[in-house]
């Protein structure tokens, strides 16, 4: 994600775990990257209740939570998604029709089972 924020010029970027030793860790590797650290701002916090910040953003999902969990955290920012360009990137598939409600597909790697949904045009 460092990367992305990096060469798209995200202002920031922001990871939210429901794991404190996870969350621990994170900051830690963002420690050792002093170039990324300013940009990156991490929180022990339910997905559901995550209300991300304003701006264009690209939302990365691994496999870590269920549809219920799913459908409240993008109900709770669908209208910060349709503000400004916003992109979901889905790594494994369990997610992927209910992703396909809020918004189009534009990008599939069946290999590495990744799909890229654009959330701003809010294709469902």
């Amino acid at each position: 994600m460092c990367y992305i924020a990096a060469k798209y010029e995200y202002k920031n970027v922001v990871g939210v775990e429901h794991s404190a030793r996870l969350v621990s860790t994170a900051r830690h590797n963002v420690s050792q990257m002093p170039v990324f650290s300013s940009k990156i701002t991490l929180f022990l916090r339910d997905a559901a209740a995550a209300d991300l910040p304003k701006g264009p953003r690209l939302v990365f999902i691994f496999n870590s939570f269920g549809t219920e969990t799913f459908r409240k955290f993008m109900a709770l920012n669908q209208a910060s998604f349709l503000e400004e360009t916003s992109f979901l990137l889905l790594a494994n598939d369990h997610l992927l029709d209910e992703a396909l409600k809020w918004g189009k597909l534009v990008k599939r790697n069946w290999k590495l089972n990744l799909s890229v949904v654009d959330l701003f045009s809010n294709g469902g």
